[in-house]
């Protein structure tokens, strides 16, 4: 079937069923699969593109281009000069059979892609212009390969950075064009814009590993990295998944989940959530950890039940204390005095958390004893100091009540507009005045509503 007619954009909005031969798209003209249109292929066919197109643009995808039938191949074929756009609402589905793009011309994708079990989604010749050729860089759209789906583009074996949404499920085959399957192994980085799922699958990598984004080793997944894990930025998510690096280094963003960490961890300012925001968990470090000045551990206690009901962190090794502990009640759960919550265990430890970050209204003492971190709760309906309203933040309207209280250094007796109680609270220093030393230490507080 050719489409001609020249300068005509041809809409589909229906199906198009390729089950042999091809479809033309002839000179002058263009072809758009507009949202809800399907290209579907039963049959081995060809689509492609002759002759010039208007700027080069023959092709643009915003509905689904799928094969469906096993032993079948759907090559479309990109000449030289000619352009395919894959937009948002696109998808290419490789649900099984074969499709192969021979892209001799240029394609931008920033829509899914997604490989199916048993189906393989080849891109021959030219990169995608969404993947930077000079750096190594894909950069936009989504990928998913569902194992033992097979996904190959014609990479050279070089390190390969990914600014896109790629998930890989279960085992999946990845391969270079005239190369052995290798699932990723050249992955190196994660950009800022990238996205990274490694589900029921393992994947070594060939050296060193950035995360700048979002990596997620989620239902049994494992990553090795020989050498160096680093995240700068973003979230590492182990959901029942395991990172496994020589060393690994949290510069910012957070550690998230279930799983566990193999390797010596250097926690330089990130922050550890066992099991996830409000989710209570167990995370668990296979070797030493160090908790620098400027990271963050954020324990939910939902229960007295470990786990289940609040988040432990499990240090086989040695565990170096300093930073942060931050204390978060979820699930509307009250605790009352004397309930203790052993929240960090260690094979030995050295230092204390250097600032402790307790629920409103609540006191809590933190043991360290020689095998672990026990939290016991001392104290319920503890006064908040700078809170004078008792809405559990230090803001505004807080600082007028101090405000109204300050008469300076020396001076026993509240001002007419502040009341005996309020003057004893915004004795900030408790040194029996309240003055701009007050002042300094309420602003230090100052959390806004």
């Amino acid at each position: 079937m050719r489409l001609t007619m020249p300068g005509v954009e041809h809409l589909n909005s229906g199906e198009i069923l390729l089950s042999r031969g091809g479809l033309v798209v002839a000179a002058g003209s263009t072809l758009v699969n507009v949202e809800g249109g399907v290209i579907t292929c039963t049959g081995s066919a060809t689509f492609s593109a002759t002759g010039l197109m208007p700027n080069g643009l023959w092709f643009t995808n915003r509905g689904l281009v799928k094969v469906a039938t096993p032993d079948v191949v759907l090559t479309i074929t990109n000449p030289s000069g000619r352009h395919i756009q894959n937009d948002p609402t696109g998808i290419f589905r490789a649900a099984a059979g074969a499709l192969v793009i021979n892209n001799g011309g240029t394609l931008h994708n920033d829509g899914p892609w997604t490989v199916e079990p048993d189906a393989r989604f080849l891109i021959l010749q030219n990169f995608p212009d969404n993947y930077d050729e000079n750096e190594r860089r894909w950069t936009s759209g989504r990928l998913t390969v569902h194992g033992p789906g097979e996904f190959c583009l014609p990479l050279p074996n070089t390190m390969l950075t990914l600014g896109a949404k790629l998930h890989c499920i279960s085992e999946v085959a990845v391969c270079t064009q005239g190369g052995m399957p290798d699932p990723f192994k050249d992955l190196e980085r994660i950009e800022e814009t990238g996205h990274f799922i490694l589900d029921d699958m393992d994947m070594p990598t060939a050296g060193d590993f950035q995360n700048d984004n979002v990596l997620e080793l989620v239902n049994g997944a494992t990553m090795t990295v020989p050498g160096r894990f680093r995240q700068t930025a973003g979230r590492t998510n182990l959901d029942q998944g395991k990172l496994a690096a020589d060393v690994i280094e949290i510069d910012s963003g957070e550690v998230t989940g279930d799983g566990e960490v193999e390797g010596d961890v250097l926690n330089h300012a990130g922050q550890i959530e066992p099991g996830g925001a409000g989710v209570p968990g167990r995370c668990r470090f296979a070797q030493g950890y160090t908790h620098g000045q400027a990271a963050r551990l954020s324990i939910d206690i939902g229960g007295l039940t470990p786990e289940s009901e609040h988040d432990v962190m499990d240090v086989a090794g040695d565990a170096a204390l300093d930073g942060s502990l931050e204390l978060l009640l979820i699930d509307e759960f009250e605790p009352q005095v004397g309930d203790t919550f052993a929240v960090l265990t260690f094979g030995a430890r050295s230092g204390e958390f250097e600032r402790v970050s307790m629920p409103c209204g609540y006191e809590f003492a933190v043991h360290y004893n020689a095998n672990d971190v026990t939290l016991e709760v001392t104290g319920v309906g503890v006064p908040y100091p700078g809170d004078f309203d008792g809405d559990c933040d230090i803001d505004l309207d807080d600082y007028r009540r101090v405000a109204a209280c300050l008469a300076g250094p020396g001076v026993e007796d509240p001002p007419k507009e502040c009341g005996p109680d309020d003057f004893a609270a915004a004795d900030l220093d408790a040194d029996r005045d309240v003055d701009l030393s007050d002042v300094d230490d309420f602003i230090n507080r100052f959390t806004g509503p």
